[in-house]
Order: structure tokens, then C-alpha cells, then sequence
């Protein structure tokens, strides 16, 4: 890991300056608080860190240091600029930490020592995530904190002689050539995402198929009301913790969905029939994270879409779409893995249409795009939802001398969907 000038400066005057201030000198606590290191997560276990410790001690930040040599003008970057800065802020505690690891392994250690640079306290934390690891990096910074106030006033209790070269914590620093692979674990690290993801719930949709018969232009057409469908959905991520960044992002999915005993009037005998609609596809994909904010993910699925009508019957024919699938998805994590912005389009590329075709062509060239956009979240301990629109649209096209229901030309086919979704992640 690299480390901030500034830090490292302030860190060697404290040491060196013989003008450092000790407790028996101000009886309020006033620390500083220095850059973590570990990239962007150790700035995130940085900003915990502070949260807390803002209404627990008085707290003088680098930003303030650097106020106040500005003030004075001095210069921050030399030593001994720096030294008249700590003197004026009559500083306590110095608070340094950084993050390590990746994934699961990661942790935050968070250590304080005097102005001469003996370490009075250390603790270590989980590496910041959600919500309840940043709250227990705050707590256990503050403990940290506590108990180098306690370390400072147990021993100026007790008189003891001063050591002639007190024992100087070691920063939390490593050499610049394993540096820059922790700094990349860090950085890459970022929006960590779940193994698996696992959902069940409800697909409500409408749907609505016509076909045009080019002998007698006659429209054939179907339509359902608004009817559900249980829906199972589940995301794998099965390399989410591989130390290979580009290995991190692949993407397995599979869902299904189905509904029966669901009735509907035909049309050409006025009699009330069953139908059954199901729905089924499995992709694989490549999922990018930017910035821990957005992730953007690019998949590749095969799908089939039916509609099976209780027969016989001469109002409309059976359904049964298969397709290939590419397509594109974007996530925007809104208020961190709680609240999530989901978004997704996806081509259509026929390949069977099922009952129909041999009904209207018997050659059927369709093709189509499905778009969904809704909010879904991940809450501890590994509860997990999603709320999503979507719409589904084919276009049908019918070449040859046609079939029992006519000669037809051409169709569309389509659905809006509302999807409620409860489950699990971990």
C-alpha cells in the first residue's frame, strides 16, 4: 500500500518532536485521525470511523491540520512546518488504520498511539460493506480510543521511568512491491456481491397475440386479463470470491415460471376452458462494478415463452416461443445493497414457435425485446426482494400455404408484467 504524505509526516513529528503535547498537559481528549489505507474501502472504513468518533472525543481531522499550517503560514509538507501545526492543536491520540484482504478475509485494523508514536491500543474490524460493518468499525474505534485514554491515565499513575527509545508502533504500511497487489485486491473488491440469490414470488401479467389471415383478412387474436403466475428465480455467482478480478464477474441465471387451472371463454363456442402458461430461461453472463455504485452485466440465454389452450378448439391456437437471447443489465445501488435500481433489455431471436406456426404458415419468422426496469435489495442476515414492470413483445412473420386456421401473414405478440419477488442471498 502506498501511503499519503502527509500521513507519514505527521506520523514521524509526532514522534520527533520534543514539543508534543502528553495528556497532564489538557484534560480533553483531541485526536487525529489519519487516512486509512486500502484504497477506497479504506476510505469507507475511514468514514465510519469518523462518524463515530466525531461525538466521542474532539476530533481534528488532516483537512484541519492542513487549515490550520495555511492559517499559520507554515509549510505542511516540511517537518518541522508540520511540528509547529501539532503543537497548536495540542493533539492527544493519533488514530491510523488500514484495510486488508479481500472478499470474506477482509478486515480493518485500527490502531492508536501517543504523540511520541507508542502504540496505546489496537483492535480489528470487519472490512466496511453494509451497514453493520461500518456501524462495528465505529464502535470499535471508539473502543479503541477509550482504551488508549485508559492506557495513558494508567500510566501516569504510575511513575516509571522513561525508556530511552520508547517502542515506536509499527505503521500500517507494507513494502511498495506487495503494496500495489493489496491496493488492487482493495480496489477491486468494491460492491461485493452474493454467491447466490435466490427468489420466489409472484408474475402478474396481461397478454395479447393476434394473427392476420391474408385469404379473408380476418384477425385472429387472444387476450388475457391481468392473471399470475408462481415465478422462481436464481442468480449464481460462483467465483465472487476468486482472487482473479475478471473471474469475479461471471454470471449464471435461471428462472421459471408457470401458472394453472386458470380459465378463459373460447371465443368460437362460447365454452369455458383451461389454460396454461409457463415460462422458462437460463443465461450466462459477464457482471462489471463500477465506483461500488454501478454494476453493468452482459448475457447471452436461451428462453421459451407458451401458452397451451385446452382443446380442441378453433378460436386460437397453442403458443410455445423459443428464443435466443442476448442482452444487457444494469444495476445502481441507490442506499447500498438495500435499495437498488434494476434495469434490463434483452433481443429475441426466434427459433421455434410452436403450435402456431403450423396453424398460420407453416414457416413462422418472429423475433422480438423484453424490457424491465423496478427495485430490489439484499437486508442482513440474507433477506432478499425485487419489485419489477416488464414488457415482452413479439413480431410474427408467416410464409407458406398456410394451415387449419388460415393463410396468415404476419401477428405480434405481447405481455406487460409486474413481478413481486421474496428470498434469500447469501
Amino acid at each position: 500500500m502506498r501511503v499519503r504524505t502527509t500521513s507519514l509526516l505527521l506520523l514521524t513529528v509526532l514522534a520527533w518532536s520534543p514539543a508534543a503535547p502528553t495528556l497532564a498537559q489538557s484534560d480533553a481528549t483531541r485526536a487525529i485521525l489519519l487516512t486509512f489505507e486500502g484504497g477506497r474501502r479504506g476510505d469507507a472504513a475511514r468514514d465510519a470511523a469518523l462518524a463515530e468518533l466525531a461525538s466521542h472525543v474532539e476530533l481534528v481531522t488532516e483537512d484541519q491540520a492542513i487549515a490550520t499550517a495555511e492559517t499559520m503560514g507554515v509549510d505542511v509538507s516540511s517537518p518541522q512546518g508540520l511540528a509547529e501545526v501539532v503543537r497548536e492543536l495540542r493533539v492527544t491520540l493519533v488514530v491510523m488504520g488500514a484495510v486488508r484482504g479481500s472478499g470474506r478475509r477482509g478486515r480493518t485494523e485500527i490502531v492508536v498511539v501517543d504523540p511520541d508514536g507508542v502504540e496505546l491500543a489496537r483492535v480489528e474490524a470487519p472490512a466496511p460493506g453494509g451497514a453493520a460493518s461500518r456501524a462495528e468499525i465505529g464502535r470499535l474505534a471508539v473502543e479503541a480510543v477509550d482504551n488508549a485514554n485508559a492506557a495513558l491515565a494508567a500510566r501516569e499513575q504510575v511513575a516509571e521511568p522513561e525508556p530511552e527509545a520508547p517502542a515506536v508502533a509499527a505503521p500500517i504500511v507494507y513494502d511498495d512491491e506487495g503494496d500495489d497487489d493489496e491496493d488492487q485486491a482493495s480496489t477491486r473488491e468494491g460492491w461485493r456481491q452474493p454467491l447466490v440469490i435466490a427468489l420466489v414470488g409472484l408474475r402478474l401479467r396481461t397478454l395479447s397475440t393476434s394473427v392476420d389471415e391474408e385469404a379473408t383478412n380476418t384477425r385472429f387474436f387472444f387476450e388475457a386479463d391481468m392473471y399470475p403466475e408462481i415465478e422462481l428465480v436464481t442468480w449464481f455467482r460462483p467465483l465472487t470470491d476468486a482472487d482473479d478480478e475478471l473471474a469475479r464477474g461471471l454470471l449464471l441465471g435461471v428462472r421459471g415460471s408457470f401458472s394453472a387451472g386458470i380459465r378463459y371463454i373460447d371465443a368460437s363456442t362460447g365454452e369455458e376452458r383451461g389454460m396454461t402458461s409457463f415460462r422458462f430461461r437460463a443465461d450466462v453472463g459477464y457482471a462489471y462494478t463500477i465506483e461500488n455504485i454501478v454494476e453493468i452485466a452482459g448475457m447471452v440465454g436461451f428462453g421459451m415463452d407458451g401458452l397451451d389452450l385446452e382443446g380442441p378448439t378453433t378460436s386460437f391456437p397453442s403458443t410455445l416461443f423459443s428464443y435466443v437471447r442476448p442482452g444487457l443489465g444494469l444495476r445502481v445501488a441507490l442506499y447500498e445493497t438495500l435499495f437498488v435500481l434494476d434495469g434490463g433489455i434483452g433481443g429475441r431471436i426466434g427459433v421455434d414457435g410452436g403450435a402456431i406456426a403450423g396453424a398460420f404458415g407453416p414457416g413462422l419468422f418472429f423475433g422480438g425485446v423484453d424490457l424491465s426496469i423496478g427495485f430490489s435489495g439484499i437486508v442482513a442476515p440474507g433477506f432478499a426482494w425485487a419489485a419489477r414492470f416488464g414488457y415482452v413483445f413479439h413480431s410474427l412473420s408467416f410464409d407458406g400455404a398456410g394451415g387449419p386456421f388460415g393463410d396468415g401473414s404476419g401477428g405480434q405478440d405481447e405481455a406487460l408484467e409486474l413481478r413481486l419477488l421474496v428470498g434469500a442471498a447469501f
